[in-house]
C-alpha cells in the first residue's frame, strides 16, 4: 500500500512539471537526464575579466580586454547607440573558442560626455550589459592671479577664463560692494573684470563668483575679498597628552590682536606672547595633568576689538571607574571616579575590566598612594590581555599578594595569558602597604605585528615583554584589575583603586 502510494505521488508530481513545461512554451522538448547535460538547445556563454562599468576620457591608447566563450551557439557584443563609437574587437564569435575581447572607443572630438551600453548575446539571451562612460573634450577653469579688491570704491580685478565652450558668472545677488566691470558671459579663452562699489571701513569681506558652462551647469567658483581688518586662525583646535606639551598656532592678520586666557586654565596653560602683530606664530606650553581630562578656549581678539575668535585646547587626563569605560561583577562606581571591588570570605574572585573599544597603545598606570587597599588576606592584580583571550587564562600582569612565610612582603606575578609562556615570579622587599603604583606599558613594538609591553611597581622596570598586537588583529588589549581571596576564608576583601591614568601614545 505504501509503494502504491508513493508510486501515484511521483506520477502527479511529474505530470504537474510536464504540464507547467508545455503551458509555458509548447515547442520545449523533453529531454532524458543524459540529453539534458548536453543539451545545445539552449546558450551557454560565459565571460570573465569583466566590469561593469568603464570610463575613458576623451582619447585613450590602451584598450581594456575581457574574455568570452560560448559552448554551443555565435555571440555577438554590440553597443546600443546609433553612432557606434565603441565597437569591441572582435564583435562576434563561434562556439568552443575563448576570445580575448578589447575594448577602445575611438577619441570623443565633441564637446559633451557620451555613454553607451554594449549586450553580450548569444541566441537572442543577453549574457551581460557593460555600460561605457567616456568623457567630452569640453574643458572651463578659472586664472586668478589674486582674488582681492581694496576697500576703496573703483578698485578692479580681472578673474581668467579658459575654455572652449560658452560660460557665464553670477555673483551672489546679496552682494553690494562689488559688481561686474563689463561683460560677464563669453566664449572660448577670455575674462571678467569686477570692480569696488563701496567703501569698507571695518571688517574684511568675501563672496564667490561662480563659473556655469553651455548647459548652466557650475563648474568652478572663486573667492573674492575686499580689504578691511581680518584676523584668521589656522589652527582652531590643539589636542595635547597627559604628560603635557607645547601647541604651535598660527595667525594671520593684518591689525593688531590681543591674547586672552581664562583665569581656570592660567595654571595649566601659558603662551609666549599675550599680543601681537599681522602675522605671527604662538607658542602655547601646557603642563602634566595629574587630574580629569581637561579643555579651555583661548580667545583671540583684535585690538581694536572687531573680531574674535578662538582656540580650543584639550588635554587627556585619568580615566574614571565608570560604567562608560568598564565593566565587571560585585562592582560599585564611586561618585569620586573610583571603583570598589568586593570579595566575599573564601570567594576566588572579582574583576573590574575595560570595555574592548575604549583604549589603545599608552601607558596605563594605578596609583594607591592615597588609598586603602586590600586586606592582607587577599590578591590584587592588575593586567592586560587580548579580548578573545579573556577567558582563557591569567592574562600578564602585575600582582602583589602575602607571603606564606614573611609576613606581608608581595611576590610579583608576570604570566603570559597571549600564548603558551611559563608563568614567572618576582620576589621583592617592598611591603604591599607600600606600594604606590601598578603601570602597564604598551608601545608599538619595531618587529612587525607586535607590541612591547613594560611592567612597572612603584616606577621600578619589572619584566619587559613582547606580544600579538591586538588592536592591528581585531582583539584589541583590554586592561583588567581582579581581587583574591584565597587565603582567610574568614575576611572580606576590598579592592579600591582611585581613577586610571591613561597616557595614549
Amino acid at each position: 500500500m505504501k509503494n502504491t502510494k508513493s508510486y501515484f505521488l511521483q506520477t502527479l508530481i511529474l505530470s504537474l512539471v510536464l504540464l507547467l513545461h508545455t503551458s509555458c512554451d509548447r515547442d520545449v522538448q523533453i529531454f532524458s537526464s543524459d540529453e539534458l547535460k548536453y543539451n545545445a538547445s539552449y546558450p551557454d556563454l560565459r565571460y570573465a575579466n569583466i566590469a561593469d562599468e568603464y570610463h575613458y576620457p576623451a582619447s585613450i591608447g590602451v584598450a581594456d580586454s575581457i574574455k568570452v566563450k560560448s559552448l554551443f551557439h555565435k555571440w555577438t557584443i554590440k553597443g546600443a547607440a546609433d553612432n557606434q563609437w565603441c565597437i569591441p574587437n572582435p564583435s562576434s564569435g563561434e562556439p568552443g573558442v575563448l576570445y580575448n575581447v578589447g575594448i577602445l572607443p575611438s577619441d570623443n572630438t565633441g564637446l559633451d560626455d557620451r555613454v553607451d551600453t554594449l549586450s553580450l548575446t548569444s541566441e537572442g539571451w543577453t549574457a551581460k550589459k557593460i555600460i561605457i562612460f567616456q568623457k567630452g573634450t569640453a574643458y572651463l577653469r578659472t586664472v586668478v592671479g589674486k582674488n582681492t579688491l581694496s576697500e576703496n570704491v573703483g578698485d578692479k580685478l580681472v578673474v581668467g577664463i579658459e575654455s572652449n565652450q560658452n560660460w557665464k558668472v553670477l555673483i551672489d545677488n546679496s552682494v553690494d560692494w562689488m559688481a561686474f566691470d563689463g561683460n560677464s558671459t563669453g566664449n572660448g579663452n577670455g575674462s571678467i573684470t569686477l570692480i569696488s562699489t563701496k567703501n569698507n571701513s571695518s571688517l574684511r569681506q568675501n563672496t564667490k563668483i561662480y563659473i556655469y558652462d553651455r548647459h548652466d551647469v557650475k563648474r568652478d567658483s572663486v573667492v573674492i575679498y575686499q580689504n578691511g581688518i581680518y584676523l584668521d586662525i589656522l589652527n582652531k583646535r590643539i589636542d595635547i597628552p597627559m604628560k603635557g606639551g607645547n601647541g604651535a598656532v598660527k595667525i594671520e592678520s593684518n591689525t593688531d590682536w590681543l591674547i586672552l586666557i581664562s583665569e581656570h586654565a592660567k595654571s595649566w596653560l601659558s603662551v609666549d606672547r599675550t599680543s601681537g602683530s599681522n602675522d605671527q606664530i604662538l607658542n602655547f606650553t601646557i603642563d602634566k595633568n595629574s587630574g580629569l581630562s581637561r579643555s579651555t578656549y583661548v580667545k583671540v581678539m583684535s585690538n581694536p576689538y572687531l573680531v574674535l575668535d578662538s582656540i580650543l585646547f584639550t588635554q587627556s587626563g585619568v580615566i574614571p571607574f565608570t560604567e562608560k569605560f568598564f565593566e565587571g561583577d560585585d562592582i560599585t562606581f564611586n561618585s569620586d571616579g573610583s571603583a570598589t571591588l568586593f570579595a566575599d570570605p573564601g570567594s576566588e574572585s572579582r574583576v573590574l575590566r575595560s570595555k574592548a573599544t575604549n583604549f589603545s597603545y599608552g601607558k596605563y598606570i594605578v596609583n594607591f598612594a592615597d588609598v586603602k587597599i586590600a586586606r592582607e588576606s587577599s590578591t590584587m592584580l592588575m593586567s592586560i590581555t587580548s579580548s578573545n583571550k579573556f577567558n582563557g587564562g591569567i592574562s600578564w600582569g602585575v600582582y602583589a599578594s602575602p607571603k606564606y612565610t614573611d609576613g606581608w612582603a608581595s611576590e610579583y606575578w608576570l604570566s603570559d595569558g597571549f600564548g603558551s609562556k611559563v608563568r614567572q615570579r618576582f620576589d621583592n622587599d617592598i611591603l604591599r602597604a607600600d606600594i604606590k603604583s601598578f603601570v602597564i606599558d604598551v608601545k608599538r613594538s619595531k618587529t612587525s605585528g607586535m607590541v612591547d609591553i613594560d611592567f612597572y611597581i612603584n616606577d621600578i622596570l619589572l619584566k619587559s615583554e613582547k606580544a600579538t598586537d591586538g588592536f592591528l588583529s581585531g582583539n584589541p588589549m583590554i586592561i583588567s584589575f581582579w581581587i583574591y581571596n584565597y587565603y582567610d576564608k574568614t575576611n572580606s576583601a576590598v579592592f579600591r583603586p582611585i581613577t586610571l591614568s591613561y597616557e595614549a601614545y
